[in-house]
């Protein structure tokens, strides 16, 4: 019959190795102290295991439910019964539970049921990077363009957008995004421009956005108006990002195209938690304007004012100028975190600079 296999208090002065174990019941391996170093060599525990203070075990396999405490494993460990490292006891269902840190070189698999993550770079677990061409235009007349219109129940992501003229002639450049109103798409205006460029002859533009302008609402869009000097058939646009659900796709325009007061206002106020990845300016004048930004902590609750105590950053933007602040791929900008903490903006001209602010809300952000 299956018995248990129990060794205890085992004293060496060297090098000691316990070889070929096999063990068809339960095994109970403790206070095994060594000056040097102990090794387990190819253990087999068809039982539960529990082993305490042992150093440097090599090819560990256990078939039942094991203990293991200030053990180091530097050969394979195969348990196909539940793992606890560090407490006396395993939770239901829980195949591997550490308490502490749990380090290791690399990690598997889409860390979809992943919680209370805040991404500081790299990937984040909120949304996924799958980049494709929204829309490749070549051959652009003069005059207005729809150059995409977001689908019904879809949030797409504008990360690139890159413009090239083909033409000798330099050729003007404007873009816009134009939230739908009603659900029906909706006119460009000066209101809701990011871009504005003069492309020299033969010349191309890149526009980056790593973490995406939104356009979370059916119909949403994108416009251009391409001004050639009477050249047709100049300029050709690709435009490349995300599309998803709400679900798979968190990201949402916090300020949805603004131009900014004179007097500093707050465009982003907190509700729940949030999370700012981009702010895009655009100055559609022709003159130079300076942006201030703030970072205002609620006041007994309520919205705070902005000071020179709370300035964040100031922009100096030429005329037709555009600054996107969030250069690198989900790393946040700003995170507020308390009811009617707010992020607040002014500029020299009222209306002058337009604004727009994305990034995530809600309670688990």
């Amino acid at each position: 019959m299956p018995r248990t296999l129990q060794i205890e208090s085992i004293n060496t002065t060297d090098l000691s190795t316990f070889n070929n174990i096999n063990v068809t019941g339960n095994a109970l391996i403790s206070n095994i102290v060594a000056p040097t170093q102990t090794n387990l060599q190819n253990l087999v525990v068809s039982g539960s295991a529990r082993t305490t203070n042992i150093i440097n075990s090599q090819d560990l396999r256990v078939s039942g439910n094991s203990v293991f405490k200030n053990v180091d494993i530097t050969g394979d460990a195969d348990i196909s019964g539940f793992l606890t490292v560090g407490i006396p006891s395993p939770d239901a269902g829980v195949k591997m539970q550490v308490v502490g840190v749990l380090k290791a070189t690399q990690f598997s698999g889409d860390g979809s049921l992943l919680t209370g993550i805040v991404g500081v770079g790299g990937t984040s677990s909120n949304f996924t990077v799958n980049n494709l061409v929204f829309n490749n235009i070549t051959g652009i007349t003069t005059g207005g363009h729809r150059l995409y219109t977001n689908p019904a129940s879809t949030i797409s992501l504008l990360r690139r957008v890159d413009i090239m003229n083909s033409n000798d002639t330099l050729v003007n450049t404007q873009m816009f995004y134009v939230p739908s109103v009603g659900g029906i798409v909706s006119t460009s205006g000066v209101q809701n421009k990011f871009l504005d460029v003069d492309l020299p002859g033969k010349s191309a533009l890149r526009l980056l956005v790593p973490n995406g302008i939104v356009l979370s609402r059916t119909n949403d869009t994108i416009q251009a108006i391409i001004d050639a000097a009477g050249v047709n058939g100049s300029l050709n646009i690709k435009m490349i990002g995300e599309t998803g659900t709400a679900s798979s796709i968190r990201m949402r325009d916090i300020v949805n195209m603004t131009g900014i007061s004179s007097i500093p206002s707050g465009y982003v106020i907190n509700t729940s938690k949030m999370n700012v990845y981009n702010m895009l300016f655009h100055n559609t004048s022709s003159n130079v304007e300076t942006v201030k930004v703030y970072d205002v902590r609620n006041v007994g609750g309520s919205v705070g004012t902005a000071s020179t105590g709370n300035q964040i950053l100031e922009l100096t933007l030429s005329g037709a100028d555009t600054l996107i602040l969030g250069e690198e791929y989900n790393m946040i900008l700003n995170r507020l975190e308390s009811t009617n903490d707010s992020m607040q903006f002014s500029t020299t001209t009222s209306g002058a600079v337009n604004l727009m602010v994305f990034g995530e809300t809600g309670t688990n952000v």
